[in-house]
């Protein structure tokens, strides 16, 4: 283990050392590539230090590789999010930026880096990898997908319009095309009809206020659990009292769940034409 962090030290400052003994290797790149299946495999069982240097390793031997270096960059950006380390943070994105550049006009990574950056809350840069993809290839999915989930947080309804009308045009896969013509039709309605917009409205405020609700009741519900202890070790009263409490909880906290599954559809557009 001591090894390995002074291996994540390394991520943490430039080695110019590091940077020179790449020079002197050979480039093997079944065997980076062997080390970059095994870093992906450590990295999804949860041993993100042993990844990160199997990671370096890969790197040493295939420094160029978009792929490698994507890959490597989201597991140094987990560590350095679980660890609260700016430093490794700064060298995550850095990596990405590097991956970005590395891409050699494969469309699939770029747009996967558009997600990553869009993952991350750069959604400047992520409109920027969308866009590019789309110049190499205009019938991305990924992308054009991106692209209305960007133009929805920013508030721009008639872009979201736009991307899902493209969606729906290129993509070739029935149920994925179903999916963005719904899409289409849902924004377009919230789009030029306010009574709908209003309706829809309603009904996320609503959602909002029942998953207030719930936060409540489960708070409350772990206070009737401290009162039933509590009753248990000094006074049966109290803790018949607990009981009673902690059974309602329970009973509103089912009625919240049903509403909030008859509210998260939602409003079907035959009503509102009626």
């Amino acid at each position: 283990m001591e090894v390995l962090e002074e291996s994540v030290n390394e991520f943490n400052s430039p080695d110019r050392s590091l940077r020179s003994r790449r020079t002197d290797l050979s480039e093997n790149e079944d065997k980076a590539d062997y080390l970059r299946q095994l870093a992906n495999e450590l990295r999804m069982s949860g041993y993100l230090l042993q990844a990160l240097e199997t990671f370096r390793r890969a790197l040493l031997m295939n420094p160029k590789d978009g792929w490698l270096i994507f890959e490597y960059a989201r597991c140094l950006h987990s560590y350095a999010s679980l660890e609260r380390n700016p430093n490794l943070l700064r060298r995550a994105n850095a990596a990405l930026r590097l991956a970005e550049l590395r891409t050699d006009q494969d469309t699939n990574l770029l747009a996967r880096i558009g997600e990553t950056y869009f993952q991350y809350g750069d959604w400047k840069r992520s409109g920027k990898a969308f866009y590019k993809t789309l110049s190499l290839a205009e019938n991305s999915f990924r992308s054009l997908r991106g692209l209305a989930e960007i133009a929805l947080r920013e508030g721009k309804i008639a872009h979201v319009i736009h991307h899902f009308s493209s969606l729906s045009y290129f993509t070739k896969n029935n149920a994925l095309k179903r999916w963005a013509e719904s899409e289409n039709e849902y924004f377009s309605r919230l789009n030029g009809d306010e009574d709908y917009m209003e309706a829809e409205l309603t009904r996320i405020n609503w959602l909002e206020s029942i998953e207030r609700k719930k936060r409540g009741i489960l708070r409350f519900s772990l206070l009737t659990l401290v009162i039933v202890l509590f009753g248990v070790l000094f006074s049966e009263t109290v803790a018949n009292v607990g009981w009673t409490a902690a059974f309602v909880s329970i009973i509103i906290w089912l009625g919240l769940i049903l509403s909030q599954g008859l509210l998260s559809e939602r409003c079907p557009f035959i009503e509102m034409e009626d």
